[in-house]
């Protein structure tokens, strides 16, 4: 997607939905603690749970407010693109799924969380116009994540990724084309949102 402008300077993700029981715990939690975002050259820290925005993703998901989270992708998006001036990442709760946020979870997570969806909204400039592109996905979480892996993983094993230590999907030294061509080709559909 960054290949289509001739520089990005924002990239604000949204989130919804849950793989399973882990990750619906995450998600709980995500709405307790400090969001994270990257603003003109600094860290800000704001309460998770603030911040509501309308952020529609592909259907059958549809529109949900989505609120900032206690969220790792600002430090993993800023680390694979360092000339970001701003990062967001936001997770969609509903208002009951804020106010018991702080407690325990009362209700026991479902054995697979069903189906969600990823927003990813790139800001920048192309033929020195301003411009904005939106991408998503909606599709079972779950599944989503075994198919990133399991791409990842092939990639290690034929050798595509050779340097040891931790990286970032997304890296500039990673063979992004070929593992996303690998994860479309594991029916993974994106979609992308078309201005009128």
């Amino acid at each position: 997607m960054s290949k289509s402008f001739d520089n990005i300077d924002e990239v604000h993700v949204a989130l919804h939905g849950t793989g399973g029981p882990a990750c619906a715990r995450q998600h709980h939690r995500a709405l307790s603690g400090q969001s994270i975002g990257w603003h003109d050259g600094e860290w800000l820290r704001r309460p998770a749970g603030s911040g509501r925005e309308l952020c529609w993703f592909p259907e059958p998901v549809g529109a949900y407010d989505c609120y900032r989270g206690e969220l790792p992708d600002p430090l993993l998006i800023k680390r694979a693109f360092p000339e970001l001036s701003r990062v967001s990442a936001r997770v969609s709760a509903t208002r009951r799924d804020r106010v018991f946020s702080r407690m325990p979870m009362l209700i026991p997570p479902q054995a697979e969380g069903g189906m969600g969806g990823l927003r990813v909204e790139v800001r920048g400039t192309r033929n020195g116009e301003r411009i904005v592109d939106v991408v998503g996905v909606a599709e079972r979480v779950g599944q989503v994540a075994g198919a990133v892996s399991g791409c990842m993983a092939q990639a290690i094993s034929v050798g595509e990724i050779s340097r040891t230590g931790a990286f970032v999907a997304g890296e500039i030294a990673l063979p992004n084309e070929t593992i996303f061509g690998r994860v479309l080709a594991c029916g993974v559909q994106v979609h992308s949102f078309v201005r009128a």
